[in-house]
């Protein structure tokens, strides 16, 4: 097994520039589902994940997502996993898919 970060089941939290100018950050509860080359979840839990690629990212929080995560994530904003205040990789948000209805709340 790879290093921490390197397998599916990594869940650090999540934060974009915006965040960070408070001081404590504010970190959001935004998980990584890694996907391989072709798009498609690697379900593996012990398989390493690509050191750079794509992931679909999951708010856990209704809340959040409806009150703040909706209002503010944009196409091409930059943002960053998170391990407490350290950021550990960067991210781009590529596309954007449920984040404004999810019809499990609703």
């Amino acid at each position: 097994m790879g290093r921490k970060g390197e397998i599916q089941g990594y869940r650090s939290d999540f934060a974009f520039d915006e965040d960070l100018v408070n001081n404590p950050v504010s970190l959001r509860v935004i998980h990584p589902e890694f996907e391989d080359i072709n798009g498609n979840v690697i379900l593996d839990d012990s398989k390493s994940v690509p050191a750079s690629g794509t992931a679909r990212m999951w708010i856990l929080f209704e809340v959040s997502r409806r009150e703040r995560d909706a209002k503010s994530i944009k196409l091409g904003m930059k943002g960053y996993f998170m391990e407490g205040a350290r950021k550990v990789a960067e991210a781009e948000v590529i596309e954007i898919n449920g984040l404004y209805s999810n019809p499990m709340y609703e």
